[in-house]
């Protein structure tokens, strides 16, 4: 299945979003966040300035293996890790998900581990978010930069650089690298360096607006109309699907 066919159910972080992608035949991928509740001394999914919820990762987790959702090799689950503790924490529901699993690329583990546009700082020990993470054999790196207002603030080649330093201990890793849409366009000349590595690609997401036409006209042209980047590529986007459809 080609990246760009994927429609993506986007922060399903309590069990009735949850169950409204499960129950719509046209989501094969889900986006989920966790962070971790001191109240209830665990993993729960939630998005900050959250810092509790009403669905633990384990209920989460559960649901899925209840309806089969990773019994097809293409259906995909994002897990957006929020910081370092959520993501500790979650190991034993991580790896008891890991087993139950038919395929084990349809586990993305997500974390912002560098600092990307707007300067925020990350809230992961990067080295030890791989480490932890390469423990689950087969599993996606979807490990990006973080980001700040501006939402259309720039990616650097220095940040470029900085992802691939952390990376050059596992070269055979699979990883997709998140990028917010509305930043490709006047980054295009630093992000162009992330399709040379091998096992990789770039999801690309944007939920609070939707994007020009113009803008995902140019992104379309400029990574499905160039073989060298063309089905590298996921679409998290609002309005994506409509564009497509019109093409």
């Amino acid at each position: 299945m080609k990246p760009i066919e994927y429609q993506w159910a986007h922060a399903a972080n309590d069990l009735p979003k949850l169950q409204e992608a499960l129950n719509d035949i046209k989501i094969n991928a889900i986006e989920a966040d966790i962070i971790y509740s001191d109240l209830q001394h665990c993993a729960v999914m939630g998005h900050p300035p959250a810092t509790d919820g009403t669905c633990t990762l384990a209920q989460f987790c559960l649901t899925l293996r209840d309806c089969h959702f990773h019994e097809s090799l293409h259906n995909v689950v994002k897990l957006d890790f929020k910081c370092m503790q959520a993501f500790q924490d979650s190991q034993r529901v991580i790896r008891d998900h890991f087993n139950a699993m038919a395929h084990s690329s349809s586990m993305w583990l997500n974390a912002d581990l560098c600092t990307g546009p707007g300067d925020a700082l990350p809230k992961f020990e990067a080295k030890e978010f791989l480490r932890l993470a390469h423990e689950f054999p087969g599993t996606i790196l979807s490990i990006g930069w973080t980001t700040a207002l501006p939402s259309d603030g720039k990616y650097t080649s220095n940040m470029v650089e900085d992802m691939m330093k952390l990376l050059v201990p596992y070269p055979e890793a699979e990883v997709t690298f998140p990028i917010r849409a509305t930043s490709f366009q006047s980054s295009w000349s630093a992000l162009q360096r992330l399709y040379e590595r091998p096992h990789s690609t770039i999801t690309l997401w944007w939920s609070q607006t939707t994007m020009s036409l113009e803008d995902l006209q140019w992104v379309y042209e400029t990574l499905e109309k160039d073989e060298r980047y063309r089905n590298r590529t996921y679409y998290d986007i609002n309005g994506i699907s409509a564009f497509l459809e019109q093409l």
